[in-house]
């Protein structure tokens, strides 16, 4: 029959991604069935376009023509038909990110298909509802289904339905972390599509050992499944599984740091979704290429890119997207300081995730919520937080109650509960250990090594330097192995934090014979973290480490540099808008400006910005700084200030976030118990004309008042607050 025909076809070409001429093929084959009034040919042609627009993440149109196809299905009382065309809705709403509606339309098909006895399709439902729990992260569930699946195609002997199972349990026991059972389905999975010669089923598989390969650090081996995907659906002209294999190696060259490759496959990827109208496949590349240039530190057009990802689901759709690409913002938003819209973000996220009954996404925005709280200090509401987290990952993969716990234990760490914070992290630590998930192990022994630092920095026991040590070396080693030059810089920069902590205890017991070892080991950390971040074009962790390399040479007495440095953390602070840092850096500069000579202060703010990258090259490099001060003029007030300036400019860019206002107020007021009586009378004055805080302001008056000798009353003042004036002599 012609219809059928031209149905056939146009399946062709759309496996093919060539949409359009397939779309043209449906068309003519409605056109001849609708002539002959061949009701079950009108379906197959509605079915086979709801497909396509299912596919081109049209999902309006999609369901449409579904449910045409619906009402085709009761008229002509064909049951099988109704119970394919509830399996492709639960797909359509699956795509959509709407869960619940997807597994109420599974579940009916699920129910026809028993009626009937109709087991093929059974095994299809059962295939769809294992994939729809794995992505909700209810695993026990997933497993339960392809296990299901499986068992009804073996006896059917319906072995592409099975290589579609091994595939999607093969990637579950990824998620779980149960590597031997998913290194050996994805095998079988490989062995079945060549037996079938089924090429797609091969690339899948390959797909599926990339993933696998990934998960466990082998980035080259990951490399090879992904390219070997790509060459397979390339061969097939198959551009929806070309464009997401261009996809997956723009991840793996972002894990990598690889800033330059990783956009370049993006790029490609980005061009097949727009060429071919696979809109799904645009708003999780754009997604995906936000997140880089966030990665990267550049966030203004990161956020450019999470508008455009945000904006495209919204249109079809596709609630899941809304909620990733809203944590995703969150993210960046938190990184540079912004934490109450940071917290909104959060919040809209799981306002949505808890819609579509994502309870993995839920789980992941609550955990990071909670970060946002022990960074705002809200350490009650980060408890809370963690306990929701805890809560809506239940049957959740390992990684993801792992990354619950290393927030659990940052906050016990806060507490100075590094005893329970270390626990927690040798625990996990085993964990990844015993399923080698490298990355993940490599993050947790950077964590450890980063509490035993912050205990040691307390206690100045040698035991906790040398367990930081060891934990900080183990993650270099591990980040050398696996090539990731990015954690590389971040790990050597806290092995810097570490021996600038020593170094401070060496000055305080005036041990003179290692303070100058430990200066310039310090130092040497420092400027190799420097050097790998520059070379990564990382911009956001190149200023962390410059703020950290300033702070240290400013406690060991090398103004000069240290000022050079902040200076060029505030001028990138600014032009990254990374609040937070940029309060840092100005609170530093002004501690800076107090301790300098005048000789040295009058010479250094002649300094043009235009210099600073080159004194930042001579300080690496160890040269000395030659500059005529006749030749070299400022022309920027960025570096011309008064002595409190910096201090006011501080609380000034403070103002984007309430919880860092107030922790800058407290910094500021840490820093005015160090002045004498005339120096904190103008100070307060000045203080006054820039606070935003009623409570600073009333703190003010009464600080005022005290240290004039007049009577001072405050009754509204928060308890900490008063203690503070209390320590004012």
């Amino acid at each position: 029959m012609i219809s059928n025909c031209l149905n056939g076809i146009g399946n062709l070409f759309q496996n093919k991604g060539e949409w359009e001429f397939a779309l043209k093929c449906y068309k003519l084959s409605l056109e001849f069935a609708q002539k002959i009034n061949h009701k079950k040919s009108v379906y197959e042609s509605l079915n086979s376009t709801g497909d396509l627009f299912r596919d081109k993440g049209e999902w309006e149109a999609a369901e449409e023509h579904y449910n045409t196809c619906l009402e085709i299905c009761f008229e002509i009382g064909y049951r099988k038909g109704t119970s394919i065309i509830y399996n492709n809705l639960g797909h359509l709403h699956q795509n959509r990110g709407l869960w619940g509606e997807a597994i109420k339309f599974y579940q009916n098909s699920e129910d026809i298909s028993t009626r009937l006895g109709y087991k093929e399709r059974l095994s299809i439902v059962y295939n769809s509802l294992g994939y729809l729990y794995k992505q909700k992260g209810e695993l026990k569930n997933s497993e339960k289904y392809f296990m299901k699946s499986i068992a009804i195609s073996r006896n059917l002997g319906f072995r592409k339905e099975i290589l579609k199972s091994y595939n999607q349990l093969g990637d579950l026991y990824r998620n779980r972390g149960k590597w031997r059972k998913a290194y050996r389905l994805l095998n079988l999975s490989s062995d079945l599509a060549k037996e079938l010669k089924d090429r797609k089923g091969m690339a899948c598989s390959d797909h599926y050992k990339g993933l696998y390969s990934r998960n466990m650090g082998d980035w080259e081996d990951s490399l090879i499944y992904y390219n070997k995907s790509l060459e397979i659906f390339e061969n097939l002209g198959y551009k929806k599984g070309i464009s997401e294999s261009y996809r997956k190696i723009a991840n793996l060259y972002r894990d990598c740091g690889m800033w330059a490759q990783s956009l370049k496959n993006y790029k490609i990827s980005l061009n097949i979704t727009l060429q071919i109208g696979y809109k799904l496949g645009t708003s999780r590349c754009l997604r995906n290429i936000a997140n880089m240039y966030r990665d990267r530190g550049r966030w203004d057009d990161a956020l450019k890119f999470y508008k455009f990802s945000y904006r495209l689901s919204e249109e079809i759709g596709y609630q899941l997207g809304l909620s990733r690409c809203l944590r995703d913002m969150a993210i960046l938003y938190e990184g540079r300081g912004e934490l109450e819209k940071a917290s909104s973000k959060y919040d809209e996220s799981i306002e949505i995730s808890k819609a579509i009954q994502d309870d993995k996404g839920t789980s992941v925005s609550f955990n990071l919520l909670s970060g946002v709280n022990i960074k705002k200090g809200d350490l009650e509401e980060a408890k809370q937080n963690i306990k929701e987290s805890f809560k809506s990952a239940k049957g959740a993969t390992p990684i993801l109650i792992l990354s619950i716990q290393l927030n659990n234990a940052k906050l016990l760490s806060l507490n100075n509960n590094h005893e329970s914070a270390i626990k927690i992290l040798n625990l996990a630590n085993k964990l990844v250990g015993k399923i080698k998930a490298e990355p993940q192990q490599m993050d947790i022994l950077e964590k450890l090594g980063m509490v035993y630092t912050n205990r040691y920095a307390i206690d100045n026991k040698k035991s906790d330097y040398e367990c930081a040590t060891k934990y900080l070396e183990k993650a270099l080693k591990m980040s050398n192995r696996l090539k990731i030059p990015l954690i590389e810089g971040i790990i050597t920069r806290g092995l810097g934090i570490l021996e600038a902590n020593r170094c401070y205890i060496y000055q305080k017991e005036e041990n003179s014979d290692k303070i100058n070892e430990s200066i310039n080991a310090a130092k040497n950390l420092f400027l190799n973290s420097v050097e790998i971040l520059l070379k990564q074009d990382s911009s956001f962790e190149l200023q962390k480490t410059l703020f950290e390399y300033s702070r240290f040479l400013y406690k060991t007495k090398n103004y000069i540099d240290a000022e050079i440095i902040i200076k060029s953390v505030i001028f990138d602070a600014i032009n990254s808008k990374n609040y937070e840092l940029l309060v840092k850096g100005y609170l530093l500069l002004g501690d800076l400006e107090l301790k300098k000579e005048d000789i040295t202060r009058n010479a250094i703010s002649k300094i043009d910005i235009n210099t600073v990258e080159y004194m930042i090259e001579s300080i690496i490099s160890g040269q000395k700084i030659h500059f005529d001060q006749n030749e070299i003029y400022f022309n920027s007030k960025l570096m011309q200030y008064d002595t409190y300036e910096c201090y006011l400019k501080a609380l000034e860019n403070a103002d984007f976030d309430s919880a860092i206002y107030m922790r800058t107020c407290y910094q500021l007021i840490f820093r005015m118990q160090k002045m004498n009586k005339n120096e904190l009378e103008s100070f307060i004055e000045l203080l006054r004309d820039q606070n935003k805080d009623q409570y600073f302001d009333t703190f003010l008056e009464s600080l005022k008042a005290k240290i004039n000798g007049e009577d001072y009353t405050p009754t509204d003042l928060p308890i900490s607050l008063m203690e503070e004036l209390k320590n004012f002599n």
